[in-house]
């Protein structure tokens, strides 16, 4: 199973090598033979930019799914592994392609395919916000479930405290911690498993450090969408994926609490594409 651009000059019905490798012009047409950069939707799409921001633009471009095996998949899915807080957000529409390996195509990416249904299918990692209500002392030991992590606090205080979490996390396999503000903190997945029963997380501190969760360990939003029942050796789907700015309104006033609190904002948005299926022979991937 294998993304391409679209945009190329020619079908690769008449021969493979079709290439047109150029993001900007992958706007449906032929498929192309050149393979989608890679995973990142945020790579397929400009810089957001401050005039991107004042225009809010909504942008459309068009890959394409083929199935390179020698054997029908079947159950093919696709999800957008983003964040809630995300200012860029995607949505996709599944569209067929024929026997020419040719779908609609817009003139710019500002514009909008005629025969397509956009829906939403953002998938959130699952994960668990907390916070520090007691800072631990230093030789603290602190525990915290369902997650089967053990956290040795070397220093005293609120950061000494928050310091001990995020390395205990960073050298986990399964999940990652992420500092929001002074006291509080995410405990996120690494995969994109999901959740079906909502998990009830709790700690543990040796001495006087108290931590509580603020809700249970889940997928804040599921919208995986089956795309494809059976998708035979060499045929194609069309995916075209729409990017709209919904900016975060914040107040002076949250600007000033955001600063005191040592709210970290992130430099960059990436978002995932992940296609799911399944093989005759038993094999899943994405």
């Amino acid at each position: 199973m294998m993304l391409y651009l679209t945009g190329a000059v020619s079908s690769l019905a008449k021969s493979q090598e079709a290439g047109q490798n150029d993001v900007s012009k992958s706007l449906g047409g032929y498929i192309s033979s050149s393979i989608v950069p890679n995973g990142s939707v945020n790579a397929l799409f400009d810089t957001i930019s401050l005039n991107t921001l004042k225009n809010k633009p909504k942008e459309t471009i068009a890959i394409a799914l083929i199935n390179k095996f020698n054997e029908a998949v079947t159950n093919v899915s696709v999800k957008l592994v983003t964040k809630a807080d995300n200012i860029g957000k995607f949505k996709i529409a599944a569209v067929g392609v024929g026997e020419d390996y040719c779908m609609e195509h817009i003139d710019n990416r500002y514009a909008e395919p005629i025969q397509a249904e956009f829906h939403d299918v953002d998938f959130y990692r699952a994960s668990v916000n907390a916070e520090i209500k007691n800072p631990c002392i230093a030789g603290e030991i602190i525990y915290l479930e369902p997650f089967d992590i053990t956290i040795e606090v070397e220093k005293s205080g609120i950061d000494g405290t928050m310091e001990a979490i995020l390395n205990a996390f960073s050298i986990n396999n399964d999940y990652t911690a992420i500092r929001l503000s002074e006291k509080e903190f995410s405990i996120v997945s690494k995969d994109e498993n999901v959740v079906e029963t909502p998990l009830d997380c709790f700690a543990v501190c040796t001495e006087d450090g108290e931590i509580e969760f603020l809700g249970t360990y889940k997928n804040g939003k599921n919208n995986e969408a089956l795309i494809a029942e059976t998708l035979e050796p060499g045929k194609a789907i069309g995916l075209w994926i729409q990017r709209e700015i919904v900016p975060k309104k914040i107040s002076n006033e949250e600007m000033i609490e955001n600063y005191n609190n040592k709210v970290v904002i992130p430099k960059s948005e990436e978002v995932e594409l992940i296609i799911e299926y399944e093989s005759e022979s038993g094999e899943t991937g994405d």
